[in-house]
């Protein structure tokens, strides 16, 4: 099957994507077999049959599921401006979705297979995005917003897209079937096992997906009855109940997604529209990969009561929070089953207080209005040009006008709901009033601060560029928690304000308007030491496959170049002559200029490597430098790279460029200081590929002189020579454990340990990033916001009365 698009205005008519099915029509519009059309099932219903009882809604062909109801079908996709499809593919196609099924446009539910070709869409659906295969995709018709904007639940999820549960990815495209324009559509992902197994890891086959009342999609519902059961027959308040529930469900997930729910004003949940899972595990796993630890975790779908789809001009005012934790079900769809979690952890004074500050932290950040405006104005612009045509076809919305109005309804509400949902916090928790939290730094480089889950940097959604003094709302009397933070070379000096301080962290409980400045010192830093060094002067004549450093700093390990690949490269040395002189560029321990030999890599083809091994244990802020050019015939780019796994992974450093010719010569330099993982590690490797003219050439060379390099040495108290090390004092700290490791946006540490004195992050520099005030009895548990750190090794620091304990912490 092929589509053609023959059009006046040429192949820009359109300015998304288009995607042509091409289908059997009688599998769409046939009266009996038809999934399309209302059909048989809708006549036999109409004549006394009672169908729609038994299934939730009016009776029509197109209520039909399973696969039986799918068909085969062909789809091309077609990017804006296109010549050509860039996906051809033979699928299968069912009707997809709830009450939206009646609506004249339906949404589409897309079946990659293997009977039908391929198990996968190869395709990257959705720009920007790390996955490009895909089981399952769905053509949605924007549900219950299909007549409004076209992309309400779509902007919702982008909002609230960056807290700690999942996110169906957006895509709008128009719509061709049978070549017939069938008009706005989105592209979205879809929840199911293969969906888990994608983004999470997991055995697809070894989980259980549950929705509403624990329906059960895949594996079974017994964990989650179990969790309920012992929330309903234990007291939650107590400490160690509640420790238990969080190691059945992930609690800063069900937060996050409640509070999102709540915020937005979906009245289609929480009794309709809840989807979550579980890796099968016969325990919990605290210190398994992220999603295998085998706790519960919500996903966010079908939002489209949001945002003022329903409710009048005043929709922001609903009191969303009583609506979702009425223990009486307050209106379909909501029964009593559908608020028990919700209302039963916050009898918790922990969860309620975590709860309470988390709503304010999203508040005051990712739903301010002036980051939730501009994301809707952007998704509008993208398909306003495809507007008019798309209602001329369905007549919906009903003008042009509409259109606009029903998203300015989106608008207002983003700008009125802030207000609202304090006022709800409020009146449900007994708070007297709101409280202001204005906090500073002395420079807004050396520094910044944490307020509760937030940290108050541009990295944060919602938080402006130009930061500082900033201002948030929080509640009277609710204990919140504020770090300073101290940038690389900085330490934290003291607090000023409602509360003079050295301590970095303040816990305070608000009555009246809190201000505080932090104020940050300036580190001492060491200057740079060499820590491997190559003249190449006392080069041996002849070939050689390796050459030893020259200069090694003491503690580490020799240096090594070697020069692998194929053909018939190799390296040599080239002494010193009067018309082709040598290089004085970074000149170090005492060798004087033109004198002795430099490295020549003979005939350096794109087929062969220049690898530098060059431990650099017990230092950090490292930086690389050394001198080269080429001969006419040698290759005229040079590409940089660095391994810190001793070569198994390569990550460019610098760009190809261009080398000068002899006999001139040029020093080149790489400052590698903010990349953690090159400090500090002993399977430290460099790679030069050799690229551009000459590349293939079997004559030339490229040469190298004086290659150096450089860090500072760590302080001695937190160098950790193998990062795999983990020390532990089994007498002092008898236990101590951190998950999920790798880290996400969390991290959670439970420990226990005698006469402990803080906890700190300490980067691959040696610097501690992050600092935490600790408990001395008992087990205790944290959870630390890693959200806004680099990605990489960390080191996490436990330090107590007769020395420290560490643990390796990857963030990703």
């Amino acid at each position: 099957s092929s589509s053609y698009f023959v059009s006046e205005a040429g192949r820009n008519q359109y300015s998304l994507p288009v995607v042509s099915i091409s289908i059997q029509e009688d599998s769409f519009y046939d009266y009996e077999d038809g999934i399309y059309v209302a059909g048989i099932d809708f006549d036999n219903w109409r004549e006394g049959n009672t169908w729609a009882s038994a299934n939730g809604g009016s009776p029509a062909n197109y209520w039909r599921r399973g696969v039986e109801w799918e068909y085969p079908a062909h789809m091309e996709i077609f990017p804006p401006g296109a010549d050509h499809a860039d996906l051809t593919q033979d699928i299968g196609v069912r009707i997809h979705g709830g009450w939206s099924r009646s609506f004249p446009k339906k949404s589409l539910r897309l079946y990659a297979r293997n009977r039908y070709g391929t198990q996968y869409f190869n395709y990257s659906v959705f720009p920007g995005s790390m996955y490009t295969s895909f089981n399952r995709l769905l053509l949605r018709n924007s549900g219950n917003d299909a007549d409004n904007t076209l992309f309400r639940d779509a902007a919702i999820q982008k909002i609230v897209g960056r807290l700690d549960f999942d996110i169906q990815d957006y895509r709008p495209v128009i719509v061709f079937i049978n070549s017939e324009y069938w008009g706005i559509h989105n592209f979205r992902e879809r929840y199911d096992k293969h969906y888990l197994a994608r983004v999470y890891g997991v055995d697809a086959e070894n989980i259980d997906l549950l929705d509403g009342n624990a329906s059960v999609k895949e594996g079974d519902p017994s964990h989650y009855n179990a969790m309920r059961n012992y929330m309903a027959d234990n007291d939650i308040s107590q400490p160690e109940n509640y420790a238990h529930i969080n190691t059945m469900m992930d609690v800063s997930n069900f937060t996050d997604y409640n509070i999102a729910q709540i915020y937005v004003k979906n009245t289609d949940w929480p009794g309709n529209n809840i989807d979550f899972w579980r890796l099968r595990t016969t325990e919990y796993l605290p210190e398994a990969p992220f999603g295998h630890d085998g706790r519960w975790r919500w996903m966010l779908y079908d939002t489209d009561f949001g945002f003022g789809l329903f409710g009048g001009a005043n929709s922001f005012t609903h009191n969303t929070l009583a609506f979702a934790t009425d223990p009486n079900g307050p209106n379909w769809p909501n029964p009593p089953w559908s608020t028990f979690l919700l209302r039963t952890l916050l009898i918790n004074p922990e969860f309620k207080t975590g709860f309470i500050n988390r709503f304010a932290d999203l508040l005051n950040t990712h739903f301010q209005p002036a980051r939730v405006v501009p994301i809707i104005q952007e998704m509008k612009q993208i398909i306003q040009p495809e507007i008019p045509e798309h209602i001329h076809r369905w007549s919906a919305p009903g003008s042009f006008v509409a259109w606009n109005n029903n998203v300015a309804t989106m608008i207002h509400f983003a700008n009125q709901r802030p207000h609202y949902q304090r006022l709800h916090i409020r009146q449900y928790f007994n708070i007297p009033s709101n409280v202001d939290i204005s906090l500073d730094v002395d420079q807004t480089n050396h520094g910044y601060i944490r307020i509760n889950t937030i940290n108050i940097n541009p990295e944060t959604p919602g938080i402006p560029e130009d930061t500082y003094p900033w201002t948030g709302i929080y509640f009277h009397g609710i204990p919140v928690e504020i770090e300073a933070i101290a940038a690389p070379g900085f330490e934290f000096s003291h607090w000023e304000g409602s509360q003079n301080s050295t301590e970095p962290v303040l816990r305070l409980t608000p009555e009246s308007h809190i201000s505080l400045t932090a104020f940050f010192a300036e580190t001492e830093t060491p200057d740079p030491e060499i820590i491997h060094y190559w003249h190449f002067n006392d080069l041996p004549a002849g070939t050689f496959s390796v050459v030893n450093t020259d200069f090694t700093a003491d503690g580490v390990e020799t240096g090594t170049i070697t020069y692998p690949g194929t053909g018939p490269g190799y390296m040599d040395r080239r002494t010193h002559r009067e018309d082709d002189p040598v290089s004085n560029l970074n000149l170090h321990q005492g060798q004087e200029a033109d004198q002795g030999a430099v490295l020549r890599a003979r005939n350096p083809a794109d087929t062969r490597e220049l690898i530098f091994h060059v431990p650099t244990t017990a230092y950090e802020d490292i930086s690389v430098a050394y001198a080269t050019t080429r001969t006419n015939n040698g290759a005229t780019e040079q590409a940089f790279f660095y391994s810190t796994d001793s070569g198994s992974t390569w990550y460019l450093a610098e760009q190809a460029y261009l080398t000068q010719l002899l006999p001139l010569w040029e020093l080149k330099t790489f400052d590698l200081s903010d990349i953690p993982d090159v400090s500090n590690n002993a399977n430290l490797q460099f790679r030069i590929l050799f690229g551009g003219d000459n590349a293939e050439n079997t004559s030339g060379n490229n040469r190298f002189d004086n290659v150096s390099v450089h860090g500072v040495p760590m302080d001695e108290t937190v160098q950790v020579t193998d990062p795999d090390e983990e020390r532990y004092e089994t007498q002092t700290c008898p236990y101590f454990k951190v998950f999920p490791n790798p880290a996400g946006d969390w991290l959670f540490v439970e420990y226990e340990c005698a006469g402990a004195t803080g906890l700190s992050l300490i980067n691959m520099h040696g610097q501690a990033v992050k600092t935490w005030s600790v408990e001395t009895q008992g087990r205790q548990q944290l959870r630390l916001n890693t959200g806004s750190l680099m990605q990489g090794v960390y080191m996490l620091k436990l330090d107590h009365a007769s020395g420290f304990v560490i643990k390796k912490i990857v963030v990703k």
